[in-house]
This record gives structure tokens, C-alpha cells and sequence, in this order.
């Protein structure tokens, strides 16, 4: 194994399945591609709108500040893997911090072909029924989709 994409969403959670990936690359000397999407422009505009009850299209103004938003997320999210990227590498593990824009499931299999990865690790939170309709499930349609052998965590929750 040489590269193994880590989707995490910023959340305790996903980071449960850091453990497993570091001990993969360790037994493997694969490097970990941390990885992180953020929603496209597209979906930041549409929630922009929505939040203002705009009934209209958004106006320059809105666009601009919608944009602005989102190189501040990406910002964000890339110092958050690159942090996280440093602890891994520190125990001598080969690690990068990759933040990508679009929608979530296309984007980390795209991502993950372009890459040769051997393996996909992505953690399920385990919706199901109407919660899974709602919000979909990102690993659900990274495994289905992917062709790539894909690790799907179920974190603990602490209830």
C-alpha cells in the first residue's frame, strides 16, 4: 500500500478512525492523504439565499460575501488537516493535508482515482431512514461508488 485517503469532516467522530489508518500506514509504509471537502460555491450561494429568505438570485454583494465565506471554510479546514497532518507525521508517519471543493462523494472518489489510492477510510455516522434521505450518506456513495477498496469506520458515540 502506498496511499491511503483519510476522509475527516472536522468532527471527534471521524477523528476515531485515525488509530486504524496510522497503524495501516505504519505496517505498510503507506502515506495518509488527509482529506477534507467543502461545499462548492454553488451550495454556499444556495445557502446564503435560503438563510436571507431570498425568493430572488442572489445579488453581487451576496456572491462576494458567499465567496468570501468560502475561502475563509477552506482556510479553516486546511489549517485543521495540516495541524492534524503534523501529529501524525511527528510519529513518523508520511502524511498530507488536502482540502478539496465540491460535493463530497464525487469529490473524494475523483480525488481518490487521480491519486492511485489503494484505499478509501471514511467514517459512517450511521443515519438510516429519513435522516439517510435527508442528508444522504457520503460513505455510503463512496462505497458504491469508488472501485477502490474502501475501510468504512462506525465511530462510539458516548451516549
Amino acid at each position: 500500500m502506498n496511499n491511503i485517503i483519510v476522509c475527516l469532516d472536522g468532527s471527534a467522530l471521524a477523528e476515531q478512525l485515525l488509530p486504524f489508518v496510522k497503524e495501516q500506514a505504519k505496517a505498510t509504509g503507506a502515506k495518509l492523504t488527509l482529506l477534507q471537502v467543502v461545499s462548492g460555491t454553488t451550495q454556499v450561494l444556495s445557502a446564503a439565499s435560503l438563510e436571507a429568505g431570498m425568493m430572488v438570485s442572489p445579488t453581487g454583494a451576496d456572491i462576494a460575501l458567499s465567496l468570501e465565506q468560502l475561502e475563509n471554510m477552506k482556510k479553516e479546514v486546511q489549517e485543521y488537516l495540516d495541524g492534524v497532518a503534523k501529529e501524525i507525521r511527528s510519529e513518523g508517519i508520511k502524511a498530507d493535508a488536502v482540502v478539496l471543493e465540491g460535493k463530497a462523494g464525487p469529490a473524494i472518489n475523483e480525488y481518490a482515482v487521480e491519486q492511485n489510492a489503494d484505499m478509501i477510510a471514511i467514517v459512517t455516522h450511521g443515519r438510516s431512514g429519513l435522516g439517510k434521505a435527508v442528508y444522504g450518506s457520503v460513505a455510503d456513495y463512496v462505497l458504491k461508488n469508488s472501485g477502490i477498496p474502501t475501510l468504512v469506520f462506525k465511530p462510539k458515540t458516548n451516549k
